[in-house]
């Protein structure tokens, strides 16, 4: 151990001497402290040099990053990297968009699949970081937070519109998340007990349906709010309703884990379950048209592939018959169909950034309908056969439409709206 840290000390010595500080983390390396590491060389010390060593070796306290004894460390309140930000007072925009992300992940990561932003970031970086004790490594991870920060152009709409078609979402008004939903061209806050964390909204009979800050799965109709389930040791998101409002798919993360998820069917006048899709791995994203057929996306590898791939499958609920439908080596998620069932659009990350996707499910071809430096999620198709969806650049979020022709058009949306998430279309 002596001779461990003996040996730190000379490193970090003859570092110092060439310009920079030696900073050390246990290994492997944590997204947190990368992060803490990727602060200091960008607004710190340009000449900083990064290691791992295995865990239990000793390390100087001044130069360790999120160990126990560490200033930038991890705690019930903050994040290593929002220690590291107090410590060096960087207020740079960029620090600032990270800084809710990693807190997302850190401190409540049973939530992070509401979050797309924040859970494209994991998803993406992970696969960048070091895995085995060493120095250096980084500069995959690094430059994928430089590029997840800096201004990309956009794909710009030419043309902005006023909403035609009834449409809900969730809303950050006043910095507090509210249901709204669209219809006759209004904006609607559908009044809620807790603060909606995930949700689904059922336009033909005028109901919501919502996870809140409890865990607990709500449901409000005309104005009056029941719980349909209260969290115990499992946890449950993404809820949708069945077309006719008589029933709630959700996911349900057993033990509290979005590692293995099944998915369930609620009925709220007797708030039991039945188990639609049932895995050892991580099933999200459910989506139907009918009773029977079920779309959903399933995380087939996060270990060993060097990258997260993320499929999206059918099930049809009668036959009991399961189909992968997509197999992009990739993300692809959040599946949509449209109401002939001759398409289905998702969103994917196989060209780099997450732009939106169909698939025949006629001839199995693929299309790819956006494109540009930016985040396109949440695609929904309309009666009409456009397509709505979310786009973020720059951690500002709009609401596009695609017209069948291509055609594309910015939804306006109210001032007050400072973000927006989870975009729903009537089925």
């Amino acid at each position: 151990m002596k001779i461990f840290i003996t040996l730190c000390c000379l490193l970090i010595s003859s570092v110092s001497m060439a310009g920079g500080q030696h900073y050390i983390t246990y290994s492997p390396w944590e997204t947190d402290s990368v992060l803490v590491a990727w602060l200091i060389k960008n607004y710190v010390d340009k000449q900083a040099v990064f290691s791992a060593v295995p865990k239990g070796d000793g390390i100087p306290k001044e130069f360790a990053i999120n160990t126990p004894n560490s200033p930038f460390r991890r705690n019930a309140r903050f994040t290593a990297f929002d220690a590291a930000v107090r410590i060096h007072e960087v207020k740079e925009e960029c620090v600032l968009k990270i800084q809710p992300i990693i807190r997302l992940l850190e401190m409540a990561p049973w939530r992070k699949h509401e979050d797309i932003e924040a859970l494209h970031f994991e998803q993406d970086i992970v696969p960048l970081l070091p895995e085995d004790p060493g120095t250096g490594g980084l500069e995959e991870a690094f430059a994928f937070i430089d590029n997840f920060c800096a201004s990309g152009e956009e794909n710009k709409p030419i043309t902005s519109a006023a909403p035609d078609e009834d449409l809900a979402f969730l809303a950050l008004v006043q910095n507090d998340w509210k249901v709204i939903a669209l219809q006759h061209g209004e904006f609607k806050t559908i009044a809620t007990e807790q603060e909606p964390h995930t949700f689904d909204h059922d336009f033909h009979n005028a109901q919501t349906v919502y996870v809140g800050a409890d865990k607990s799965v709500r449901l409000v109709t005309a104005g009056k709010e029941r719980m349909l389930l209260q969290a115990d040791q499992h946890a449950f998101t993404q809820p949708s309703f069945v077309p006719g409002g008589q029933s709630v798919l959700l996911v349900k993360l057993v033990d509290g884990s979005s590692t293995n998820t099944n998915i369930v069917n609620l009925q709220p006048e007797t708030q039991t379950t039945k188990t639609l899709v049932f895995q050892h791995s991580t099933q999200l994203d459910p989506f139907t048209l009918n009773s029977s057929e079920l779309y959903y996306s399933n995380i087939s590898c996060v270990e060993g592939c060097g990258k997260i791939i993320q499929e999206i499958w059918h099930k049809n609920l009668i036959a009991q018959t399961a189909e992968q439908l997509t197999l992009l080596n990739a993300i692809a998620h959040q599946p949509s169909v449209d109401q002939r069932g001759e398409w289905l659009y998702f969103s994917s990350n196989k060209k780099g950034n997450y732009h939106i996707w169909r698939l025949s499910l006629i001839n199995d071809t693929y299309e790819q309908l956006t494109e540009g430096d930016v985040t396109d999620s949440y695609p929904g198709v309309s009666r009409t056969g456009a397509v709505y969806f979310l786009r973020t650049v720059n951690n500002a979020t709009s609401l596009l439409k695609r017209e069948p022709d291509g055609v594309m058009t910015l939804i306006d949306l109210p001032p007050e709206y400072q973000k927006i998430r989870e975009l729903k279309v009537l089925k």
